[in-house]
């Protein structure tokens, strides 16, 4: 690895049918401009998502919101699908 480059780790466990994951990005160094950038607005979405979610909420809202948010960033998906509850 050099200068710059971005690692992501992610830790899946699993406990009584309960699923859960831990992502966590690194830079190594000192992070580029854009690294920066794309951070900035995946936290951000992130905050606004938390502030969605209700005791019951609608998640194809949520992913909808996600995607709004982070539209800027103009990457791929990394899941272009998602599993909804029926209307």
């Amino acid at each position: 690895m050099k200068d710059g480059d971005i690692c992501r780790g992610e830790i899946f466990s699993s406990i009584d049918d309960y699923h859960a994951s831990v992502c966590l990005i690194a830079v190594v160094q000192k992070s580029p401009g854009h690294a920066e950038r794309i951070c900035k607005i995946q936290s951000d979405a992130t905050k606004r998502l938390v502030e969605l979610i209700s005791p019951r909420p609608s998640l194809r809202e949520i992913y909808e919101a996600y995607l709004k948010m982070i539209a800027k960033l103009k990457l791929p998906l990394i899941c272009p699908f998602a599993v909804f509850e029926k209307p």
